[in-house]
C-alpha cells in the first residue's frame, strides 16, 4: 500500500489523498479517510494508463486483493515494470547504472571510513556556551 502512495507522490508531486478545503486537522484526516475507504483516487491528466493501473492495484483497500498480496513476483510482473523494460536481475546483481552521478566535490568522501579520517574544521563544531543571560 505504501508503495502505491509513494509512487503516486513521486509522479504527481502530492499525496494521493488531500483535502485542502478543510482547515481543521481532524476534519482533514476524516475526509481523507473517507476518500480512501471509497477507493476514490484522482489522477492528474498526464498519468499514463499503466501507472494508474499499478497505483490503483497497490492502493486496493482489501489487503488480500492488493497487488503484491500473492508475493513480490506479481508486483515485478506488472505492466508498469514491463513497459519500462526494468531488469530486476540486474538490480539484484547491482549491475544497473546509476541514473544520476553527482559531481565530485572538494571533499574526498572515500577518506571518511579510513584510519586517516576526514579532517573537518573544528570551529564548525563549537559548542554553545551559556553566558548567564538566560
Amino acid at each position: 500500500w505504501s508503495l502505491g502512495c509513494l509512487t503516486y507522490e513521486l509522479l504527481a508531486g502530492q499525496p494521493p489523498w488531500e483535502d485542502e478545503g478543510i482547515f481543521d486537522p481532524m476534519g482533514r484526516i476524516l475526509a481523507i479517510r473517507r476518500s480512501q475507504e471509497q477507493g476514490r483516487i484522482e489522477f492528474p491528466f498526464h498519468f499514463p494508463h499503466v501507472a494508474r493501473s499499478y497505483i490503483t492495484e497497490l492502493l486496493q483497500k482489501d489487503p488480500t486483493k492488493r497487488l503484491g498480496a500473492k508475493g513480490a513476483a506479481c508486483v515485478k510482473d506488472h505492466a508498469m515494470y514491463r513497459s519500462l523494460h526494468f531488469d530486476f536481475e540486474k538490480l539484484h546483481a547491482r549491475e544497473l547504472p546509476s541514473p544520476y552521478v553527482p559531481p565530485k566535490s572538494g571533499v574526498d568522501a572515500d577518506l571518511a571510513d579510513s584510519e586517516e579520517g576526514l579532517q573537518l574544521d573544528p570551529s564548525l563544531f563549537a559548542t554553545y556556551q551559556d553566558d548567564g543571560t538566560g
